[in-house]
């Protein structure tokens, strides 16, 4: 917090701290709002409301978007690289990965990062953080049980994660 106690930071492991002003504070909990000057890491999502305690924290999936819960391929044959989404906000990224130089590099292989997901009914953004990335959003397009398209938002900043994909994914 700073000297003021008004505003602060949050950072998650390997993603860009955001800042959220202060906006009221009583015994039950603290009401925050995002800086929109800040910084496109994750923060803390739609949360605008910091209970001072909680006993249990309970996950809910939006209804429009519940079919996207699960593992999704690249490709048609449901091999190879595929992001698995969870209900607590956790996703996995399988790819494979091929760095150094020659066939028997160490670095080459299969990887799976882990992200966080987010989904904001209000402007019907889908926002993926994988570790050591910054936020991107994508706009959720033809959800079906077999088949989905994240089109990248324009509202994600310059170049591409390593989720990002122009085709259709696959469950």
């Amino acid at each position: 917090m700073n000297i003021e106690k008004n505003s602060f930071s949050i950072s998650w492991d390997d993603s860009i701290a955001c800042w959220y002003d202060i906006i009221s504070e009583d015994n039950e909990k603290l009401a925050v709002k995002r800086r929109e000057d800040g910084p496109v890491g994750l923060g803390l999502g739609d949360v605008t409301n910091l209970l001072k305690s909680a006993k249990t924290v309970v996950y809910t999936v939006d209804e429009e978007i519940k079919g996207l819960i699960g593992t999704w391929y690249y490709d048609e044959t449901k091999n190879g690289k595929s992001i698995k989404f969870q209900v607590d906000g956790i996703c996995y990224c399988k790819y494979y990965q091929n760095y150094g130089s020659g066939t028997f590099s160490n670095l080459n292989g299969w990887v799976t990062r882990k992200g966080v997901w987010h989904y904001s009914k209000e402007n019907k953004l889908l926002s993926i953080t994988m570790d050591s990335e910054i936020s991107y959003y994508y706009d959720i397009s033809d959800l079906s049980s077999t088949t989905v398209t994240l089109k990248l938002s324009s509202d994600s900043p310059a170049g591409t994660s390593i989720v990002y994909s122009a085709n259709p994914l696959y469950k």
